[in-house]
């Protein structure tokens, strides 16, 4: 038997403390931060006093306190006090029946405070009435609302439909979330391997992004804990302008107390020396870091406030906008602007949302020749599948009945949608409808 050694030279990059820090920072929302800078206060004392200005709630005003009534009736995404209040209007009703209105209702009203529904369609339909068939086509639309991961009925399709959200379709992390979450929690990284027949550092890096997802998508953003919760960036428009601001509760930076600074000069003591100099650059790289999180959040307003102007102004649905898009144009890694989005809310004229709502997913592209300006125009994954029911809605049953996918794969192409059939069949099963075989 020949034995031979060998050695494999890998390049791995190996993040520092203090840039594992600086993350963590830029991915804290306004009331996270805030209890942060008190701490370092409390824990450095080189540092003066931290200014303690309000936050504003959602709609303006200020403090940390239950919204008034006339102002949640403003505010379309958010202070909700039931998981219906939070998902039903993200839902255009004009576009479906009376039947199919009082089913997406049914299954919201079914759903737990974490956002999960705990009934089967077929339970639903038992004590409602309402036909299976409709109940799957509402569940699928509404699996595609925002907080992603909601209206599951289990903790791996409530993973699964966050990491799709993202765009995530890693072939080892979906089997991980399907089959192995029993051993992710207790952290059985050696078994997972094994039975994934994967490389441990690749089950762990998959590991580390499913502890990230919210196992509970509606959890504190229903009830009356949701109508207290900051915006993190608050957008206004006056005058044909825009204005970025952040809600901040007037911090800035920290700033050292004067006697402190001359005493770390002056003093001959080296090991009170060494100490001074320790919490003085404490002190410059918490600036700097939080600088850094304010310079990302306020370029990523400015940017909303180009690219989804008229859903800041007006309403309705945003525009596709990929964070990958977004961290291009910004200058940015995807992972930076990934995290400087996450559980932030922001506030503009006509509502309140979560800031990743905005950044909503590309599905396909119309090609319009009408107008110059609208050639190879951008279409929403909702707007996709809105079109795809349109088309089985306006045929009559039987015609409906013998609709390939690949045939309305043609007919989205003819109306200038270019969309693939594997993609077409996707969007069919998750608003619930059946297969041309099994449709009836």
């Amino acid at each position: 038997m020949d034995l031979r050694g060998s050695v494999l030279q890998e390049q791995r990059q190996v993040m520092s403390p203090r840039q594992i820090e600086s993350i963590n920072i830029l991915a804290m929302n306004a009331l996270n931060l805030y209890e942060f800078v008190m701490k370092e206060q409390e824990d450095n004392p080189l540092i003066e006093s931290v200014p303690q200005e309000p936050f504003r709630a959602a709609g303006g005003t200020a403090g940390i306190e239950r919204l008034p009534e006339d102002l949640l009736s403003n505010i379309p995404y958010y202070a909700a006090e039931t998981p219906a209040d939070f998902l039903l209007p993200q839902i255009d009703m004009r576009k479906f029946n009376k039947v199919e209105e009082a089913a997406f209702r049914l299954i919201a009203e079914s759903l737990n405070d974490s956002g999960w529904l705990t009934a089967t369609p077929e339970e639903l339909s038992g004590f409602s009435g309402i036909p299976v068939g409709v109940l799957q086509k509402c569940l699928g639309v509404m699996k595609g609302l925002e907080p992603a991961g909601v209206c599951a009925s289990s903790l791996a399709e409530c993973l699964e439909l966050q990491l799709r959200a993202d765009g995530v379709e890693d072939g080892l992390l979906l089997d991980i979330v399907r089959n192995h979450l029993n051993n992710v929690a207790v952290g059985s990284i050696n078994r997972v391997a094994q039975e994934t027949a994967s490389d441990a550092q690749k089950v762990k890096d998959c590991l580390a992004l499913i502890r990230s997802l919210n196992p509970r998508p509606l959890n504190g953003l229903v009830g009356e804990k949701a109508c207290g919760v900051v915006p993190d960036v608050i957008l206004s428009h006056e005058c044909d302008s825009w204005r970025v601001e952040l809600n901040d509760g007037g911090f800035r930076s920290f700033a050292v107390t004067d006697c402190y600074a001359r005493l770390a000069a002056e003093t001959g003591d080296e090991e009170l020396k060494e100490y001074f100099i320790g919490k003085l650059q404490r002190v410059k790289f918490l600036n700097d870091a939080i600088e850094r999180r304010r310079k990302t959040l306020t370029n990523i307003g400015w940017l909303l406030t180009r690219r989804q102007s008229d859903f800041l102004l007006r309403g309705g649905y945003p525009v596709p906008l990929p964070i990958n898009a977004a961290a291009e144009e910004l200058g940015l890694h995807s992972s930076t602007v990934s995290r400087a989005i996450k559980e932030k809310y922001i506030q503009f004229p006509c509502g309140f949302s979560e800031l990743r709502a905005l950044f909503a997913r590309e599905a396909a592209r119309r090609q319009i020749y009408e107008a110059e300006t609208r050639k190879g125009a951008r279409v929403s994954k909702e707007e996709v599948k809105q079109r795809i029911r349109d088309i089985l809605d306006s045929r009559e049953k039987r015609d409906a009945s013998h609709l390939s996918d690949a045939k309305i794969t043609a007919m989205l192409s003819d109306s200038g949608i270019v969309i693939s059939r594997r993609t077409v069949a996707k969007y069919r099963s998750e608003m619930g409808i059946a297969g041309m075989r099994n449709r009836g």
